[in-house]
């Protein structure tokens, strides 16, 4: 009895999760919408922001694409247009050899890191919700600066 209670338990939580990741249509125009300008420290802030994350910060090669307008569902129900940056991470592991290329995305607000994702284990037989997210956000009209 007690098996099937944490099962369920947590097969709610991982869908939970995804479901915040779920890839939304975006506002009907990206650009109509006053944000300021993109963070221009992006890449510091990003990489203060996963230290904590990585067994090796200091090992890690980033490689990161230009802010773009993008958008999320806030806690409230909301929906805003903040500015994203996603990429790629490869930093060592605990036997000193390097990862791979693991996909990130970070969300900006008023130049300043809001959150960010970092799939550690991406699946090997399906797009990571990261992936799906960052592809979106490149890929809308008006998300250009």
């Amino acid at each position: 009895m007690m098996r099937t209670a944490k099962r369920a338990a947590l097969l709610l939580a991982a869908v939970s999760l995804f479901g915040c990741l779920a890839v939304e249509p975006p506002p009907l125009d990206l650009s109509a919408v006053s944000i300021g300008p993109p963070p221009e420290d992006y890449a510091t802030q990003i990489r203060e922001y996963f230290k904590p994350s990585l067994l090796d910060p200091y090992s890690a090669v980033y490689e990161m694409r230009s802010p773009v307008r993008g958008w999320e569902r806030a806690n409230d129900g909301v929906m805003r247009v903040i500015w994203a940056v996603c990429g790629t991470v490869n930093a060592k592991n605990r036997l000193g050899g390097y990862v791979g290329q693991r996909p990130f995305l970070t969300m900006f607000h008023q130049a300043r890191i809001i959150g960010g994702l970092i799939d550690h284990e991406p699946p090997k037989y399906m797009t990571s919700a990261i992936v799906e997210r960052c592809s979106a956000w490149y890929g809308a009209a008006g998300s250009r600066p």
